[in-house]
C-alpha cells in the first residue's frame, strides 16, 4: 500500500481578501503519494484568517468563510481531507501504477467531477454506460434521458403521452433500475459519491425494498470497478 498523505493548508502566496479589517486566505489541499506532491484548491472554497486556520489545525472550534450551499459548507470542509484521501486510495488500489508527478496531477482532475460529486448524477451515468456498452443495448436505450433513471423516464413518458413502455424493457433491466431508484431515495440528495463507493455493500444492506440484493450488489461492484 502506497503512503498517501492529504492535508489542508492556507495559501498565503495569493493576495488575501480583506473582510472586516481581517486578511482571509484561500484553503488548498496538498496530496502526497510516495514523496510525490501536488496541490488543488479546496472544493469548499473556504477562506480563513491565519488565527482561525490555526484553530482548525489544532482541532479547536473555528470560524471560516463558506457559502452555505452543498459542497461549499463548513460540514463538507470538515470531511474533505478524508474524502480526498479515500478517492486517491481508490484510484491507487485499482490501477496499482507507479506514481509520478504528472500522473498525480492528472488524478486531481477526477476528484471534483467524479469522486466528490453528488452520488445521483455519477451513479446514473455509470449505470447507463453499463446498460449501453457492457450489455450492448445502446440502440434500445438511446432515446432515454441519461440524466434520470430508466424507471423515471418511463414514468415521465407514461404521464405525458399515456404510453407505457415498461413491457418493452427486459425485465432484468427494469428491476435493476428499480433498485437504483430505491437506493438513490435511501441515500438522499446530500450523498457524496466517494462515500457511497466505499460503503456500497452496507448501503445496499440498509436499503429496503430491493430485489435480489446479492445480484444487485454484484452488478454495482462490477460497475464501480469497470467505470472508475
Amino acid at each position: 500500500m502506497r503512503n498517501i498523505t492529504v492535508k489542508h493548508y492556507l495559501n498565503k502566496r495569493v493576495n488575501p481578501v480583506i473582510l472586516n479589517e481581517e486578511f482571509l486566505y484561500p484553503v488548498y489541499i496538498q496530496i502526497t503519494i510516495n514523496r510525490k506532491t501536488t496541490q488543488m484548491r479546496s472544493i469548499s472554497l473556504g477562506m480563513f484568517t491565519e488565527s482561525e486556520f490555526d484553530k482548525y489545525q489544532k482541532g479547536d472550534d473555528y470560524k471560516g468563510e463558506f457559502i452555505n450551499a452543498g459542497k461549499l459548507t463548513k460540514d463538507f470542509f470538515s470531511k474533505e481531507v478524508s474524502r480526498v484521501k479515500k478517492s486517491f486510495e481508490f484510484m491507487v488500489n485499482k490501477y496499482g501504477v507507479s506514481i509520478d508527478k504528472q500522473l498525480l496531477s492528472n488524478m486531481v482532475t477526477y476528484i471534483e467531477p467524479l469522486f466528490l460529486n453528488w452520488t445521483k448524477p455519477v451513479l446514473i451515468k455509470m449505470c447507463w454506460d453499463y446498460q449501453e456498452i457492457i450489455k450492448e443495448k445502446e440502440i434500445l436505450y438511446r432515446a432515454f434521458n441519461k440524466e434520470e433513471t430508466l424507471v423515471k423516464s418511463i414514468d415521465d413518458i407514461r404521464k405525458s403521452f399515456e404510453v407505457d413502455l415498461k413491457q418493452k424493457i427486459p425485465n432484468d433491466d427494469f428491476l435493476f433500475w428499480k433498485n437504483i431508484n430505491s437506493l438513490l431515495r435511501y441515500l438522499g440528495s446530500d450523498s457524496i459519491f466517494i462515500d457511497f463507493a466505499f460503503s456500497c455493500k452496507q448501503e445496499i444492506e440498509n436499503t429496503k425494498g430491493l430485489n435480489e440484493k446479492d445480484k444487485f450488489l454484484k452488478q454495482l461492484e462490477s460497475i464501480l470497478m469497470s467505470e472508475l
